[in-house]
């Protein structure tokens, strides 16, 4: 926190346009373990689930959620009868080419795309369905693009591995201002970043 204390971090919500993070701990959460999501397009919100999985993976990983969404397109397989999100995001994480899940209660959908580098892929659900970023996927230089809304809105899924734009010099990494910009790239780099 700002006084120098550890203390436990157990979500996150980011508001990119001011610059924003709130940080929530163990106050924030409910007796039952169970925190109600409302959808708020100004805000990136982040969680941390305990997951034991095959692949190795940090337990600090993020995992961006965005409530009352879903997806519909490249869909890698499903599991019905599913009735946890943390086994549905340990299924994901097992499988390498999954990007990002879509869970409803009862339901686990894998995608090997992610509404990161393609916001296009995120429909309205209900307040039963949520999208889940396979954190695990994401790394401390790749996590600025999600709070980019000019990557985040305007990247469209291609084939052709044409670099975007460079972002605004509105991230910090290591005390420095850096940007960003990104393109659609299995086999390649697919993130640049560099000082403003």
């Amino acid at each position: 926190n700002a006084s120098g204390e550890a203390v436990p971090c157990y979500a996150a919500n980011y508001e990119p346009a001011d610059e924003k993070c709130y940080l929530y701990g163990s106050r924030s959460k409910s007796d039952r373990n169970t925190a109600y999501l409302g959808a708020n397009s100004n805000f990136i919100f982040a969680d941390k689930f305990c997951i034991q999985t095959k692949k190795d993976c940090s337990a600090e990983t993020p995992y961006i959620v965005y409530p009352t969404k879903q997806m519909h397109k490249k869909i890698i397989t499903s599991y019905p009868g599913m009735n946890s999100v943390v086994a549905c995001i340990a299924a994901c994480i097992d499988n390498k080419r999954c990007r990002a899940v879509t869970y409803k209660t009862g339901l686990c959908i894998l995608h090997a795309a992610s509404p990161a580098s393609d916001s296009s892929l995120l429909i309205d659900g209900n307040e039963q369905t949520m999208v889940i970023e396979n954190g695990c996927q994401l790394t401390t230089e790749f996590l600025p693009s999600l709070l980019s809304s000019n990557i985040v809105a305007g990247s469209a899924s291609r084939e052709e591995s044409q670099w975007e734009e460079w972002g605004l010099c509105q991230f910090a990494t290591g005390g420095r201002r850096v940007r960003v910009r990104q393109r659609e790239c299995t086999s390649c780099e697919d993130l640049q970043v560099e000082p403003c």
